[in-house]
């Protein structure tokens, strides 16, 4: 829970650092863990620039979470391989996704999750992945065009 909520402040660095420590805990997890490991897996891969990796990560997660009644777990599983989906310039699956997810958030009557769940959003990966950059070289400058070509 820790981890999803540092993701969610916009703090790659410490996301990543949980992640790890998450996938390297020696506790016996349920299933609802194991199902949370997988997208938190999958977000990090993401910031990491796996994208297919992340994509299989968000995928696990999807198909343990339809063997259970966990539907705001499908909902994530789904909302993370949508972003891994459009990170791997796949934006009609990637949209697929999105709406299956809001599908499920508004059968259980969380409308508002639903909506925000179809809204495109910019894939973890891409926001996360220039601002850990920028933590670690300074601001991302525009590439120079090499002389003579334009």
């Amino acid at each position: 829970m820790l981890c999803m909520a540092v993701g969610a402040q916009d703090r790659p660095r410490e996301f990543l650092r949980l992640a790890d420590a998450l996938e390297q805990s020696n506790l016996v997890p349920d299933r609802q863990s194991v199902i949370r490991r997988n997208i938190v897996q999958a977000r990090a891969l993401m910031l990491r620039g796996s994208a297919a990796d992340a994509e299989a990560a968000a995928r696990h997660a999807l198909e343990m979470a339809e063997r259970t009644d966990l539907v705001p777990d499908q909902a994530d599983a789904l909302l993370t391989l949508a972003d891994a989906l459009q990170a791997r310039g796949l934006p009609g699956d990637a949209t697929l996704a999105r709406s299956r997810a809001a599908e499920l958030l508004r059968a259980k009557g969380n409308h508002r999750a639903a909506v925000n769940a179809e809204r495109a959003r910019q894939p973890l990966h891409v926001a996360g992945t220039e601002r850990l950059r920028e933590t670690t070289t300074g601001p991302a400058r525009s590439p120079q065009t090499p002389s003579g070509h334009h």
